[in-house]
């Protein structure tokens, strides 16, 4: 695996034909969208571009493109590999096959959808915002609903309200802040909690205010109490609370 925001639902927009206009054939076509998906496309990606999956195996044959450990999801040949975030990539790929990235950040924007996934837990914690040192033994994934793939090692966690959430290396992934109160309601050890805490604070620069306020709703109001208890358990110096407060309230 790999490191380093209702209305009635609406139905995200059918697939356009044609992704991209200004193109000589689909294989330009399909490069330019990898481009913007880390070198990656997806099978389906490839028939809407406009390649048949002759012209795919094609490909493939020559080692033009290259298939990643994720079915249906390839990588152009060349493209770079990071091997603490390409798994999570291609299966976040494979989530959506028939999106492009772009056509599912869009819908991930709008505040009255929320049909797609985002990265979360302890992968959001250690590959994304890499807090600590507890590795995840899944790419875990915030849906609306719990759904079914047949990538292995990916754990979906239902939430019928869609997460606060931000761009990193081009994956949607839950804040600090809520990665944090997602992984206190999944019951994370308090030891390796704290430790995300402390380097959340202490080298990712986050305020404890915001942490404690997405903690308030999952601990009945005790957010900063909460966090507090959390530092202390790992032994985390009193200085860093005090440091920390007196940063924000200059109006970091």
């Amino acid at each position: 695996m790999a490191t380093k925001g209702s209305k009635r639902e609406r139905s995200a927009p059918a697939p356009a034909s044609q992704p991209v206009l200004g193109f000589d054939n689909p294989h330009e076509l399909l490069a330019a969208e990898a481009a913007t998906q880390w070198g990656m496309f997806t099978t389906g990606q490839a028939l809407r571009a406009g390649m048949t999956r002759k012209a795919l195996a094609h490909l493939v044959g020559r080692q033009h493109v290259e298939h990643t450990d994720t079915r249906g999801v390839y990588r152009f040949a060349g493209a770079p590999i990071d091997a603490m975030l390409d798994q999570t990539r291609t299966n976040w790929l494979a989530l959506s096959p028939k999106l492009f990235l772009r056509e599912r950040l869009k819908a991930l924007r709008d505040k009255n959808l929320w049909n797609d996934a985002v990265v979360s837990h302890l992968t959001a914690a250690n590959y994304i915002h890499q807090l600590a040192n507890r590795q995840p033994d899944t790419c875990d994934y915030t849906v609306k609903t719990a759904r079914r793939i047949r990538a292995h090692a990916v754990q979906f966690y239902p939430r019928a309200k869609k997460p606060q959430w931000e761009l990193v290396d081009g994956l949607p992934v839950t804040t600090i802040p809520q990665t944090i109160a997602d992984l206190y309601t999944d019951d994370l050890d308090q030891g390796h909690l704290g430790e995300i805490v402390y380097d959340a604070m202490l080298r990712r620069g986050e305020s404890l205010h915001n942490i404690a306020t997405a903690l308030d709703p999952v601990t009945d109001g005790r957010g900063r109490e909460t966090a507090i208890r959390l530092l202390e358990i790992v032994n985390a110096p009193a200085e860093v609370v005090t440091a920390n407060d007196l940063l924000y309230s200059l109006g970091r």
